[in-house]
C-alpha cells in the first residue's frame, strides 16, 4: 500500500468521512422530507459536500505522487472547495435556525457572496492559507448561532448542534498548531479522526430537531 499510497494514514482517515457524509447526510435529508425546512436541507447538504471534499482530500493525499504538479493542485482546490462549500451549508443551516425566514433570506445572498470571494481565491492562489480566514470566520459565526439556538431552545437537538460545532471548531483549533502523536499519524489524520463525533453530534441534533423549535 506503501508504493500505491503517497500518505496512506490520511488517505484511510478520509474513508469515514465520504461514508458518513453519504449516510448522514440522506438521513438528514429524510428528515428534510417531513419539516421542508431549509434548516434540514441545508444540513443535509453539508453532509453531502463533506463527503466530496473527502473523496478530493482522499485522491490528494492518497495518490498525489501518480499525477503532474498541475493536475495535482486542481485536486487540491476540488478538495478546498468541498471544505468551504461544507461550511457555506453549515452557516446556512445554523442560520436558519435563529433567524425570521425574512432575514434568512437577506443572511443567505450574504453567504452566497462569501462563498464566491472564497471560491475566487481558491482559485487564484495556492496553499491553504487564503481559504483560512474565511473558513474561521465562518465558523466562529456558526458556533455562535448554534449557540443561540440552544440558549433559545434548552433541548437535546440544539445543544447537540451547538456541541458539535464546538468540537469541530477545537479540533481545527488542534489541526492549526500542526501536532500529532507520530509522524505516521500526522496532524491532517487527527483531525479527521477528532472530528467524527463532531459531525455525529451535529448529526444527531439534526435528527432531534423539529419545526416546532425551528422559525
Amino acid at each position: 500500500m506503501a508504493r500505491l499510497l503517497r500518505e496512506a494514514t490520511t488517505f484511510l482517515t478520509n474513508i469515514p468521512l465520504i461514508l458518513i457524509g453519504v449516510l448522514w447526510g440522506s438521513g438528514i435529508w429524510e428528515k428534510y422530507g417531513e419539516s421542508f425546512h431549509p434548516f434540514h436541507f441545508n444540513l443535509g447538504m453539508a453532509f453531502y459536500t463533506l463527503a466530496a471534499g473527502a473523496i478530493g482530500g482522499a485522491v490528494f493525499h492518497g495518490f498525489r505522487h501518480h499525477f503532474p504538479e498541475v493536475l495535482h493542485q486542481r485536486i487540491w482546490k476540488v478538495a478546498l472547495m468541498g471544505i468551504g462549500l461544507t461550511l457555506f451549508f453549515n452557516l446556512l443551516a445554523a442560520l436558519s435556525a435563529v433567524t425570521s425566514p425574512e432575514n434568512y433570506r437577506l443572511w443567505q445572498w450574504t453567504a452566497v457572496a462569501g462563498l464566491i470571494i472564497f471560491g475566487w481565491q481558491t482559485v487564484k492562489f495556492e496553499g491553504f492559507g487564503h481559504s483560512l480566514k474565511f473558513l474561521s470566520v465562518g465558523l466562529i459565526v456558526e458556533l455562535f448561532a448554534f449557540g443561540l439556538f440552544a440558549w433559545r431552545q434548552p433541548e437535546a437537538g440544539p445543544f447537540f448542534l451547538f456541541l458539535g460545532s464546538a468540537v469541530i471548531i477545537g479540533t481545527g483549533g488542534l489541526w492549526v498548531t500542526g501536532w500529532s502523536p507520530h509522524q505516521k499519524f500526522n496532524h491532517n489524520d487527527l483531525f479527521h479522526v477528532i472530528q467524527l463525533p463532531g459531525l455525529w453530534l451535529l448529526y444527531r441534533g439534526a435528527l432531534l430537531t423539529t419545526t416546532v423549535q425551528l422559525p
